[in-house]
């Protein structure tokens, strides 16, 4: 129904859709969301992801590469730093962001040992059909399974770092419910 909710979240989504598709979800979300209500977006920025020791840039000359071949949804990745503006023309009002950057070095625990392995499966998978230079090659071939990238990890100057970031905005009560 129209109006029923005082907020909604929408988590590390916005990455998978299309730019139509994301235009479509903003303004569900608010008719979704009472006059006055806030929607809230939380996304990754793939811009700040970095892996040490390791290429600096090595992420995101990965995600820019990828974005150039045309594969999949991953060309969304760095998407964070764009949503205020998309939010704002979406019809939302009173627009704020924040960025939260996440720190980790070794030792990691398992849950973060399986998450950053989920990212650089994907990385290694797709690295030897990229534009990107030899050294990131060369360093994404020698974590490329998961017994080399536990030794990665075990590295006590092993650091990870990424960044999200929330946007939010109001639903103003000149904001049409979409038909």
């Amino acid at each position: 129904a129209d109006d029923i909710f005082d907020a909604v979240w929408f988590a590390n989504t916005s990455q998978y859709l299309t730019d139509e598709e994301l235009n479509a979800t903003l303004a569900e979300l608010q008719r979704v969301v009472r006059p006055g209500g806030l929607v809230a977006l939380k996304e990754s920025d793939t811009s700040m992801i970095r892996v040490h020791p390791g290429p600096p840039g090595l992420i995101l000359r990965w995600f820019d590469a990828v974005a150039a071949a045309g594969i999949g949804h991953w060309g969304n990745g760095p998407r964070g730093p764009s949503l205020p503006g998309r939010v704002r023309r979406s019809g939302l009002t009173d627009v704020w962001q924040r960025t939260t950057l996440i720190e980790r070095s070794a030792p990691f625990d398992p849950v973060v040992r399986a998450t950053w392995w989920g990212l650089f499966r994907y990385l290694t998978a797709l690295a030897p059909e990229l534009d990107v230079p030899a050294a990131d090659q060369k360093f994404l071939a020698g974590i490329s399974d998961r017994e080399a990238f536990e030794r990665f990890l075990d590295n006590p100057d092993c650091w990870l770092i990424e960044g999200n970031i929330l946007t939010v905005g109001a639903v103003s009560r000149e904001t049409p419910i979409p038909a």
